[in-house]
């Protein structure tokens, strides 16, 4: 497949500096860090990148599609990546950013294999939306 992140090369250097590399490489990014396979049609693959892209590929990986959502954030990484047992071509993304200070959830909903996607976390469907640093409560963010 080709890369199948953002593949920014800024932020795959070795971490540490040159005297002590961090062997976890945690803050190196540009890895797939979710996939899962259709559980409807044989050969339907979808990834989910640690800085914020989503694929989809419907020929059991031979081409792959951009299906990131527009309502992204920047530098997201794509936690989870679960797909419907009953719709297909429906996904469901759970992305956080809490290594960007940012600790708003965003889960994602699309019903089309990613051609059009729905936040679910914009706070008017019991689930909190916003952003706040941990700890803080009140309207608007996840608590503590």
């Amino acid at each position: 497949s080709p890369d199948l992140t953002a593949d920014d090369e800024t932020k795959q250097e070795l971490p540490g500096g040159p005297l002590q590399h961090d062997h976890t490489s945690v803050e190196v990014y540009g890895t797939v860090f979710a996939f899962a396979e259709s559980p409807h049609t044989r050969g339907v693959l979808w990834t989910g990148s640690d800085d914020g892209r989503v694929h989809v590929s419907r020929d059991n990986g031979e081409t792959w599609l951009d299906v990131t959502p527009q309502g992204m954030p920047p530098d997201a990484t794509v936690n989870t990546l679960e797909l419907s047992p009953h719709a297909d071509g429906r996904a469901f993304l759970a992305v956080q950013r809490y290594r960007m200070d940012d600790f708003a959830p965003y889960v994602f909903m699309t019903n089309d294999f990613g051609e059009s996607w729905e936040l679910l976390t914009d706070g008017k469907n019991g689930i909190p939306g916003g952003r706040r640093p941990p700890g803080e409560s009140g309207e608007g963010g996840p608590g503590p």
